[in-house]
């Protein structure tokens, strides 16, 4: 019996089983991201800059004079990682700032509150922890009076 069968055709129906049974558990386990990546819907979620309608899509036409005008954003949608790198740079030049001109803490936190209000949306983000750990440890690096996490967390909730 097991003459009959030759080491070729062995080998390709063992390759064509082995790929159905992975394809049919792929499919399985990553069901909604097949799903959504086929109705193209795998985007992340666009944030748009303060002022703007949150209603009207991005490219929406509008009517003017008599022609139709297609409105290209200049810079609608700001990942969280683009929002991050420019509040280290501003916390970066704040912290520099406050040491050149030896700042007290108490004068420093205002600043701090101020940069951390114009982004509230990492406020409730999963990068609130490392921008904590960030602005602690840059006041530190920079010989700041030694602030604490929590100092740093009271300032997120006030806003």
């Amino acid at each position: 019996m097991f003459t009959e069968i030759s080491w070729s055709a062995y080998l390709t129906t063992t390759t064509v089983v082995l790929l159905l049974w992975y394809s049919f558990l792929g499919a399985k386990i990553y069901y909604y991201d097949i799903k959504s990546l086929w109705s193209g819907m795998l985007r992340s979620h666009p944030q748009t800059l303060p002022g703007e309608n949150d209603e009207s899509t991005p490219f929406e036409s509008t009517q003017t004079t008599g022609q139709t005008v297609t409105n290209i954003p200049k810079k609608t949608i700001l990942t969280d990682f683009e929002t991050v790198e420019e509040l280290v740079e501003r916390v970066k030049s704040l912290v520099t700032n406050a040491v050149e001109q030896r700042t007290e803490k108490e004068n420093f936190l205002p600043g701090i509150r101020k940069v951390l209000g114009d982004y509230p949306s990492l406020g409730k983000s999963r990068f609130r922890g490392s921008i904590n750990e960030f602005i602690v440890s840059e006041g530190e690096e920079q010989g700041m009076a030694s602030l604490t996490q929590e100092e740093v967390d009271k300032l997120w909730v006030d806003h």
